[in-house]
């Protein structure tokens, strides 16, 4: 498990390890782990199509079309997670309601790609 701990002073009791940007206190905090290796990202997972379309020539010589697509579905998989701070302003007049996020990072949504090879 990952544990984060409060820090001595913090006005922050749901998210001590982390302070608004701004106020001065703008700390990770101590952060705790049990073991090595024990937290896992969320499921990665994707679907590749391609297709290949051959082609001879009279000559001897042939032709491939190559079409594919890399994460066909555009599933935005998670890369890292990264520790933040967010304030979520219910009202105007509650500022201070910052705590703790737990974001994900992802990249490379959908990559289409064609290409062709002649063989002589």
């Amino acid at each position: 498990m990952q544990y984060n701990y409060d820090i001595p002073g913090s006005q922050f009791p749901d998210a001590p390890t982390v302070g608004p940007p701004g106020y001065g206190n703008e700390v990770d905090g101590i952060d705790y782990y049990s073991s090595r290796n024990n937290v896992r990202l969320p499921a990665y997972h994707r679907l590749d199509l391609g297709m290949s379309i051959y082609k001879t020539y009279k000559n001897g010589r042939s032709g491939v079309w190559n079409f594919s697509l890399y994460n066909a579905y555009c599933r935005m998989n998670a890369i890292t997670i990264k520790k933040d701070n967010e304030n979520n302003i219910i009202d105007s007049a509650n500022k201070d309601n910052w705590h703790r996020a737990f974001k994900t990072l992802s990249f490379i949504p959908i990559i289409p790609s064609v290409s062709y090879t002649y063989s002589f």
